[in-house]
């Protein structure tokens, strides 16, 4: 049984949790997770670090480092006798979490609510269900002090739940008063794991005549209850109008309860079982209901208050690569050490390239024949992509050709060569299309010379069985004086590309054909031509398609047909990617055929992920479009994208989680420490070396162009020394290169102390960051006002990347690692609500002093170089004060008179003698996001 009450910090519990025999296929969050807690040696502590190196776009993979107790060696895959015998595998998921004292939903109904009870704090806005008797908004109450439930029938029930929260291990508590039943129980409960109106987890007080208490667990799913567990609450009775209080749990597959009276609350639970019908997040509730029998006046009111609901926050995530092959049968040393890592190791282990994104999709949709046409120029046959699928069988010579689609691995098959020969062809066997059925491909036709006729190429043959014509065609033709166009001959149906509608395909580039034929009734059919998605005509005969037997690449001309090339014609076709399938309700593929070009960052990696069943999150809503996908292994492009949008990726749940780059400007602190304060633990240590400098970049695009950038100023490669950089990324168009290798040198050239470590307080002694370090997530941004002495008042200002904690007994010592947040700070044009906040000045054209100044000194002349003078106080006395940079001094200005060069400032901060002519600026002036 699970036992997760564990306080390793005074109010938190501590679990660690296994997932033997868990299906990776499935949802992280259903994984069948077992408590382990009891077997950690918490005195030998648990070492987790997470995230990424300063300057990497891959995220490090997660690590987490434990001591089990090994005694019988249930952590041996191979002992037959160990408790997960047969379910133990390498990479077996383990999960580290803490649940908080601070709930996360709380409610004690101190509002005026009618028909509604309104909204909780932190879990939303509950919403009302009820069945049995007639049900009426007047059943929904909230007094001021209670929050209640009125039902009028016996054999009926009430509940209110909150649909916002969606959290699968959960720990409840409420407190309920109902009257003393009559003739049959009243039952209020807690609601876990909802995932619909008539689907949840129910962990039930039911309270008979005369007082006694039962306590049960409950499956309801589809409006289907079944009963896990129950139990008497052994010396509770319950007295009219005295308050009983509920607290349930459910972790993975285990839900459990509790039921008293007072102010103690019961060391033991009263009524525990396991349930696998529910798994994965859902919303809680609180559920009122009312026997058969029961005689009660109605209607029967239950009161609730002081709702709370606290949840686990995980972290850590990830997989046990190695067991230990043996254990210590004498017991001298009966501990293993298990070593667990984040998914970013299982993806880069051994990674090989991924087929395109073509292929993949074409899979994905299950065709009853597919064959990439990407075989190498040497190949006698075209494979088939589909497993145990039979390849095409002919000859040809057409094979291995380079420029295939955007979304194929490159190779393409090329029915006619340069000189417009004719290279043979491949015919590959269908079975199982049924009579309605789609064939699709992809061509790239091309008129190398222009004659006097009208060229033809066929690219594709089908045949079928069971109608009169037996097969058919697709060609393209190219119209003299006019363009291209599609035909599809299907005997039945003779369709064109829009011929009658001006639409014209011109050769030289890919295309998307795809035809229809679908049985209508006994004796009728239609069929459909679609070039790129779009359908272009129909035909509809009274004859029915027939069965798909088989498609053919490389026609070159059709049966009957003589191929039009006058002498002074030279055609050529490319050919890739077909597929059959049965059915018509087939999914487009012609975005995956372009590579998914156009596609964002973030949806790029939604897909990416969700292809490979790996969890991922994001709250991003925009991010760079993404030029074509290439075949590369996934840690690659996963990199690609992040390198292009120049966001954070990051482990998150056993997957990944990402922060676009439009996510990472100006954010608010969501933790501002205070070293006086006591929040820091060793003293942070800055850094002033070069090992992330990089002040020359060239940036390169697939397939696509290049630009360079180098830095100016204090960080020209003149006087620092040169420091380059190639960086790849896949842009939509070129047009981004320059702007993506000038912000690379941004973030690379920052003129400041870097803090790559900033150590928090053991949060033993410091509970109150609890709270903030479980709810910062990775590309959050921290301050410290207050750094050591020595640096003065410089505000340390960072984007958290990766964490390291260390968790023994009565003992949590966690760390940062940082990077400057001053890059990501960028400026905002005012809008027409008003000024933006941080607010921001543009800088002038150029400054200088007009004379020198000395320490100490409150006022200085200021000769403007520009056209643009500073502004004044008397103009804007918002703007002001203003800080301002002179030799690197910053300088703190109170107020600037002056209509014309020079101006006088009144300052404050002149630590040092400058001289006349001495460059002045703002200080850190702002950057425009890229």
């Amino acid at each position: 049984m699970i036992n997760v009450d564990r306080e390793f910090v005074p109010g938190c519990d501590l679990l660690v949790a296994f997932a033997p025999g868990a299906d990776r296929s499935g949802p992280y969050s259903a994984y069948p997770w077992t408590d382990i807690t009891d077997d950690v040696r918490i005195a030998d502590r648990i070492n987790i670090e997470d995230g990424r190196r300063e300057g990497a776009s891959r995220p490090d993979a997660s690590k987490c480092t434990l001591t089990v107790d090994n005694t019988g060696g249930h952590y041996c895959r191979t002992n037959r006798a160990g408790r997960w015998y047969r379910k133990l595998a390498k990479n077996t998921p383990l999960m580290v979490a803490v649940r908080p004292a601070t709930a996360a939903v709380t409610d004690t109904f101190t509002r005026s609510v009618t028909a509604a009870w309104g909204s909780s704090t932190g879990g939303g806005a509950w919403s009302p269900v009820g069945a049995g008797g007639s049900v009426i908004g007047a059943d929904f109450d909230v007094t001021g002090t209670q929050g209640t439930h009125e039902v009028t029938a016996a054999n009926a029930y009430r509940y209110t739940y909150l649909g916002a929260v969606a959290e699968a291990d959960v720990d409840l508590q409420v407190t309920v008063t109902v009257p003393n039943p009559a003739g049959g129980a009243l039952e209020p409960a807690l609601q876990l794991r909802g995932q619909g109106l008539d689907t949840y987890f129910e962990a039930r007080a039911s309270i008979a005549p005369g007082g006694a208490v039962t306590a049960s667990i409950r499956s309801r799913v589809a409006g289907v209850e079944t009963v896990v567990a129950t139990a008497t609450v052994t010396g509770l009775t319950h007295a009219a109008a005295t308050p009983l209080r509920l607290r349930a749990q459910c972790f993975a597959d285990v839900i459990r309860l509790k039921v008293w009276q007072g102010s103690t609350e019961p060391t033991a639970w009263h009524v525990a079982g396991a349930a696998t019908a529910l798994r994965g997040p859902g919303w809680i509730g609180v559920r009122s209901g009312v026997a058969t029998g029961n005689s009660n006046t109605s209607p029967r009111t239950f009161a609730y208050d002081n709702f709370s609901a606290r949840f686990w926050v995980s972290i850590f995530d990830g997989d046990v690569p190695e067991l230990p092959p043996r254990w210590d049968r004498s017991g001298r040393v009966p501990t293993a050490q298990l070593v667990a890592n984040g998914v970013t190791r299982r993806i880069t282990k051994r990674a090989k390239p991924l087929p395109g994104p073509l292929e993949r999709k074409i899979v994905a949709l299950s065709p009853v024949g597919y064959w990439t046409c990407e075989d190498a120029r040497e190949a006698t046959q075209v494979s088939s992509a589909l497993p145990g699928g039979r390849p095409m069988s002919g000859a040809s010579t057409g094979l291995g050709a380079e420029d295939g689609p955007l979304g194929g691995a490159g190779r393409c098959f090329e029915v006619f060569d340069t000189n417009g020969s004719y290279t043979g062809s491949f015919e590959g066997t269908v079975t199982g299309s049924g009579t309605s059925w789609t064939v699709e491909g992809w061509v790239k036709p091309e008129v190398l010379k222009d004659g006097t006729t009208d060229p033809q190429v066929w690219f594709g043959r089908m045949r079928w069985s069971g109608n009169t014509y037996g097969q058919g065609w697709i060609s393209y033709q190219y119209i003299r004086g006019t363009g291209g166009v599609f035909w599809a001959d299907l005997g039945f149906g003779f369709l064109v590309s829009d011929e009658d509608n001006d639409a014209y395909y011109e050769p030289g580039r890919w295309y998307h054909v795809r035809v229809t034929a679908e049985t209508l009734g006994p004796t009728s059919g239609r069929v459909r031509l679609y070039v790129d998605g779009v359908l272009c005509d129909s035909w509809t005969d009274p004859e029915t398609p027939g069965e798909l037997r088989s498609v053919q690449v490389g026609v070159g001309v059709a049966d009957g047909y003589v191929l039009a090339v006058s002498t002074t014609d030279v055609v050529r076709g490319r050919t890739a990617h077909w597929a059959a399938y049965a059915g018509v309700g087939v999914t487009d593929t012609t975005q995956a055929g372009l590579g998914y070009t156009g596609e964002m960052v973030h949806e790029r990696l939604a897909r990416l992920l969700g292809e490979a069943r790996i969890p991922f999150t994001t709250t991003a809503t925009s991010s760079t479009v993404m030029g074509p996908q290439r075949a590369d292994t996934l840690p690659d492009i996963l990199d690609e994208c992040v390198r292009t949008d120049m966001g954070l990726l990051y482990e998150h749940r056993g997957g990944y989680g990402y922060q676009s780059r439009a996510e990472r400007y100006n954010q608010t602190p969501v933790l501002v420490l205070s070293r006086a304060g006591g929040d820091l633990g060793d003293p942070p240590e800055p850094t002033d070396d070069d090992d992330d400098l990089v002040n020359d970049v060239k940036a390169t695009r697939p397939g696509g162009g290049w630009a360079r950038h180098e830095a100016t100023g204090a960080y020209a490669p003149a006087v620092v020394g040169r420091a380059d950089e190639e960086i790849k990324v896949n842009p939509s168009t070129d047009g981004l290169l320059a702007a993506l290798a000038q912000w690379w040198v941004h973030l690379r050239t920052v003129d400041e102390l870097r803090w790559p470590v900033l150590s928090l307080a053991d949060l033993v002694h410091r509970t109150t960051l609890i709270d903030a370090w479980l709810a910062l997530a990775l590309g959050s941004r921290v301050q410290l006002p207050d750094p050591p002495d020595e640096l003065g008042d410089e505000l340390v200002d960072v984007l958290v990347e990766g964490r390291t904690q260390t968790i023994g007994w009565r003992e949590w010592k966690v760390s940062l690692l940082c990077v400057p947040a001053s890059p990501w700070t960028v400026a905002v044009v005012e809008g027409a609500g008003g000024q933006t906040a941080p607010t921001f000045r543009p800088d002038t054209g150029g400054s200088k002093l007009t004379t020198g100044i000395s320490t100490g000194a409150t006022s200085m002349q200021v000769t403007t170089t520009g056209q643009v003078l500073w502004t004044t106080t008397a103009t804007f006395p918002g703007d002001f004060p203003l800080d301002v940079d002179i030799n690197g001094m910053k300088v703190t200005v109170s107020a600037i008179t002056g209509a014309s060069s020079p101006q006088t400032f009144t300052v404050s901060g002149v630590t040092e003698d400058a001289a006349a002519n001495s460059p002045v600026q703002l200080w850190r002036p702002p950057k425009l996001a890229l």
